[in-house]
Parts: C-alpha cells; structure tokens; sequence
C-alpha cells in the first residue's frame, strides 16, 4: 500500500528511536514511495544508528533498482534515488561502499554528481588524498574544478592554508584560485596575521 503524503510526514516527525523501529516494518514499495518523493526522509536517514544503516542499505538499493524506468522521469528518479543512499553512504564513512553504488548508477551526470559528494564527505573528515584521488574519474573540468575549491575551502577552516594552496594549483581558472585565496587572507587578518595574509593576496593573480 502505498503511503500518503500525511504518513510520510508523521514517519518523519518520529523521534529517532521509534524511526529505527518503524524501518522493518517498511515494505520496498513504502520504500521506494519515501525515497523518491520525499527527499527530507532521505536526509532523517542519515541519522540512523551503524546497525540500523547496515540493514537498510539493501533494503534502499533494492528499492531503488526495483523503481520503473520505462519514461525518462522515472529513470532520473532512479538515478536520484541511488545518488541519495550514495550520500548517506559517503557521510557515514562506508567510502567503499559509497563508490560501489555510484559505480551501479548508469547515467553519467548522476554517477559524477554522487563522485562529488563521496569526495566532499572525505575531504569533511581529512582525507584530502582520498578526495583528490576520488575526483580523478570526474572528466568534467569545470565540475572538478568547483570540488577542488570546496576541498580547499574545507582545508582552509582547518587551518590548513599550505594543504589549501597546494590544492588550487591544479585548479586553471584565475577566479577560483582567487575565491579561496581571499578566504585565506581574511582568515589570516582575523589572526593577526597581517604579514601572512600579505603574502598570500601577493600570490593572486590578475584574472583579466
């Protein structure tokens, strides 16, 4: 039976411990009726406890394969709804995990859309290498180009200004490398850092 947009909306106002229960008792329709049209459920998943995300990974892969795609709206549903378990995949920490869905999506805008997000969530907690070697398979320059500054962005709040430099140098557009300079910059003014943050708006270069 398929749930009503009132039942999907009192699902996700369950506190967290009767959301965990409530899981089992989903069948892959529900599921797949959650995942698809309500993508807040999708972001209250991410809340679960590693037991109960190890259940409901298969459950959620199952689902979304089991979506119909015989119109192109229903195959970006698909597409999107891989991309979400992606997601929480990624931001849980389950890297391998993560890429084997990616891996199983078939379109390659949604495949290098869920890349992005497995390199953000690496670069979230350190794994700067692991993010620079996961936006490799990413062809498009433009798209790797605005993952490289967010990576850099987040080395920079960690006060990794060198890691962050290094990271825009592979980066060929002036406006970019410029973004995340500035942020240094002010950062360093707000240390006291005046002499630092001279050096590094030195290093700008003149986009026109």
């Amino acid at each position: 039976m398929k749930p009503t947009s009132i039942q999907s909306s009192m699902l996700m106002q369950l506190p967290d411990d009767t959301l965990d229960n409530t899981f089992s008792f989903l069948t892959e329709e529900e599921l797949t009726q959650i995942i698809n049209v309500n993508k807040i459920f999708c972001k209250r998943i991410q809340q679960i406890p590693r037991l109960q995300y190890n259940l409901i990974i298969p459950q959620a892969k199952a689902a979304a394969a089991n979506i119909k795609t015989r119109t192109p709206s229903q195959e970006a549903e698909q597409f999107s709804a891989f991309e979400e378990i992606v997601k929480l995949q990624a931001r849980v920490g389950d890297i391998d995990g993560a890429k084997a869905t990616a891996a199983t999506i078939p379109d390659p805008f949604y495949e290098k859309e869920a890349l992005i997000e497995i390199a953000k969530a690496q670069a979230r907690v350190g794994d700067i290498d692991g993010a620079k070697t996961t936006i490799k398979t990413i062809s498009d320059p433009f798209k790797k180009a605005q993952v490289l500054v967010e990576i850099a962005e987040i080395q920079v709040k960690a006060g990794d200004f060198d890691g962050a430099k290094t990271t825009i140098e592979t980066i060929s557009d002036p406006f970019k490398k410029a973004q995340v300079l500035v942020e240094i910059a002010e950062i360093q003014v707000k240390a006291g850092d005046f002499d630092g943050a001279k050096t590094t708006i030195e290093t700008i270069s003149d986009p026109f």
